[in-house]
C-alpha cells in the first residue's frame, strides 16, 4: 500500500517498482523513458560496455524532452542514476558479482 496525502494506492495498481515495496517488478532507473537497470546493463553489454540508452537519454534531457521533476519519485534528473547503475554493473562484472536489483 502506498500513501499519497490522504489517498492510498494499492501496490497492485503500481506498474513500476517504487522503492523497496515492489521487488517483483522491474527496477526503473529512468522514469521518463521507461528504462530499467536490466535494460541499461543489457544495452551496455551489447555495445562493448558503452550504453546507447545513456547517450539517448542524455540527448533527450538536453533537448528538454524529460519530466523527471514529475515522474521520478526523487524529483531529480535520472542521468546520475543511470551513471551509477552502469558503474555498479561494470564494477560487479569486474569483480565477478553480476546481478541487478
Amino acid at each position: 500500500m502506498y500513501y499519497l496525502d490522504t489517498a492510498t494506492v494499492d501496490a497492485d495498481a503500481v506498474i513500476a517498482q517504487v522503492g523497496h515495496k515492489a521487488t517483483d517488478r522491474p527496477t526503473p532507473v529512468c522514469f521518463c523513458f521507461g528504462h530499467t537497470a536490466d535494460d541499461l546493463i543489457a544495452d551496455a553489454a551489447a555495445h562493448d560496455g558503452v550504453s546507447t540508452i545513456k547517450a539517448e537519454v542524455k540527448q533527450a534531457v538536453a533537448d528538454g524532452h524529460c519530466a523527471c521533476e514529475h515522474l521520478n519519485p526523487s524529483t531529480k534528473c535520472c542521468l546520475a542514476d543511470i551513471h551509477r547503475t552502469l558503474k555498479a554493473a561494470t564494477t560487479a562484472t569486474a569483480t565477478g558479482k553480476v546481478g541487478t536489483s
